[in-house]
């Protein structure tokens, strides 16, 4: 899927639903408005709802057969 994308280990995506389809591309350029100053522990709640978030998209996808 990365060969297809022309992407690479790190590049930042964008999910979008489209009817019953998600569509992935890569984001051409960060928007500077969401980058914040956090303390240490917001960042550390934030990182660890995002990582539950991923397991959970990665288990979707793996139950879709997508690889």
């Amino acid at each position: 899927m990365r060969s297809k994308l022309d992407l690479k280990k790190g590049s930042t995506l964008t999910l979008r639903f489209e009817g019953r389809k998600i569509v992935i591309e890569p984001l051409e350029e960060l928007p500077q408005d969401v980058f914040i100053e956090a303390e240490e522990d917001i960042v550390d709640r934030a990182l660890a709802e995002a990582k539950e978030s991923s397991d959970k998209v990665k288990q979707l996808l793996r139950d879709l057969g997508v690889e």
